[in-house]
């Protein structure tokens, strides 16, 4: 043995992890007859009054290490994840857990998260978008196209024509 040394214990960084996914990941699925409805896949989320939406896990201090030549190598210092509430979002006493006040959509946007009642997209309903179910109300400002689903606890807002759609309002 000519050097032996002690690894760094790494530092765990604070992290945000969400209740909901926070990526429009899109996944498409076959039905019986092989056929793939690209429309049906909602990239919109949607939360519950109450629901706990986000939690912060506090960053975990990692322990030193010492290199070959017997000098002590500290961790790297941690960094805390920094989430602030701003509409219809609510906290526990040491701002670590984050509620939903009201059905919406959340918003997770530079460091904030709100909850949204209304869903706004600016412009045509595409399928990059999908067919949507949303526990607020839905304002589209331009066209919806043939064969879509749109349900809404809330009203339906659309600036353009509609095609060929099924649109469900509470």
């Amino acid at each position: 043995l000519i050097a032996k040394g002690q690894p760094v214990d790494e530092t765990k960084q604070g992290r945000i992890i969400f209740s909901f996914d926070n990526t429009s990941k899109r996944t498409f699925e076959e039905n019986s007859s092989g056929r793939v409805d690209y429309k049906a896949n909602n990239t919109i989320q949607s939360v519950k009054k109450d629901e706990r939406i986000a939690i912060i896990k506090k960053s975990v201090l990692g322990n030193p290490g010492v290199n070959i030549l017997g000098i002590k190598v500290e961790p790297m210092p941690p960094k805390e994840a920094q989430l602030k509430a701003l509409k219809n979002v609510s906290t526990n006493a040491d701002n670590t857990e984050f509620f939903a006040e009201k059905d919406g959509s959340p918003v997770y946007k530079h460091g904030t998260i709100s909850v949204v009642d209304i869903m706004q997209i600016d412009g045509n309903l595409s399928m990059a978008i999908g067919n949507i179910n949303f526990e607020g109300t839905v304002s589209i400002e331009g066209d919806v196209g043939d064969e879509y689903s749109i349900k809404a606890d809330g009203d339906i807002i659309i600036g353009g024509s509609v095609g060929s759609s099924k649109l469900i309002a509470g």
